[in-house]
């Protein structure tokens, strides 16, 4: 009975955020490009269809697609992925949270939601029943003299 928070924030994705950006997301905020853009489907036939079919569907989808997760394996928390180019991350409340408590395990999220504070905008956020999924787009990395 519920809006679907989830579609909301992909339509707004679809309908603002250019071809050429980069769009980090996190495990769970996007089911269908987390079934895609998973980084242990790559090359299988299936996702591959699967990608092809919804890039004609929604042709200006960013390309640039990167997947990041801590259950089971941490992966794509490297703060230096909000350096390439036009970087749009995709965050969930219930990850930033779940950092927060456990910043001592938890450290490659910890540096990654470090840096995207320092730098990120929040451009956009839907409301869930269990979460919040904000968007943000990161701003220049701080230059060093």
């Amino acid at each position: 009975p519920d809006p679907d928070y989830r579609a909301e924030m992909m339509t707004w994705i679809l309908d603002r955020l250019p071809e050429t950006a980069v769009l980090m997301f996190e495990s769970d905020t996007l089911p269908l490009l987390q079934t895609m853009y998973d980084p242990g489907s790559a090359g299988r036939p299936f996702p591959v269809a699967l990608r092809s079919a919804f890039a004609r569907t929604h042709p200006h989808l960013p390309r640039d697609l990167i997947k990041t997760q801590f259950i089971a394996a941490i992966y794509n928390y490297d703060p230096e992925l909000l350096d390439d180019g036009q970087v749009f991350f995709l965050s969930s409340s219930q990850s930033r949270h779940y950092f927060a408590d456990h910043p001592t395990t938890m450290t490659a999220p910890t540096a990654f939601y470090a840096a995207l504070d320092a730098r990120g905008v929040v451009v956009h956020q839907s409301e869930g029943n269990h979460e919040q999924l904000t968007l943000y787009e990161i701003g220049p990395a701080p230059t060093h003299p």
